[in-house]
């Protein structure tokens, strides 16, 4: 099982997660919401298997996905979480997908307005 975290949050929970997203994000009861009903949905589907969850998988997040903020309980069971699995990609492979992503054609939609956000994005990075 799989609960997406960013995928509820509609946001790719990085300084550019806008890109890509189709409508805004969920308000924070919306976020919370589509949350518990995808824990839910897991819940059922183990009922179903007569009990048996078998693995959930979760990406690790920090509390706020965009504007979306995790539930604390939530957060604290992602730090508790029994088997951490870290994935590793080259950086060659890690640049060639931040720019598919995040530069790709269908993440641009309206360039102009691509360009402005894109711009304001790295601004912020600046500041940090």
């Amino acid at each position: 099982y799989v609960i997406d975290l960013e995928g509820l949050a509609n946001h790719r929970g990085s300084t550019f997660g806008w890109v890509g997203s189709r409508g805004g994000q969920p308000t924070p009861e919306q976020f919370t919401n589509r949350l518990a009903m995808a824990w839910r949905q897991v819940e059922l589907r183990a009922s179903a298997r007569g009990g048996d969850r078998g693995w959930l998988f979760i990406e690790d997040e920090d509390t706020h996905i965009g504007c979306a903020t995790l539930p604390p309980a939530v957060w604290a069971g992602l730090r508790c979480a029994p088997l951490v699995i870290r994935v590793v990609l080259s950086e060659a492979a890690r640049v060639k997908l931040l720019v598919e992503d995040y530069a790709g054609i269908e993440a641009e939609g309206d360039a102009s307005e691509w360009f402005d956000r894109m711009e304001a994005s790295i601004s912020r990075l600046h500041k940090r």
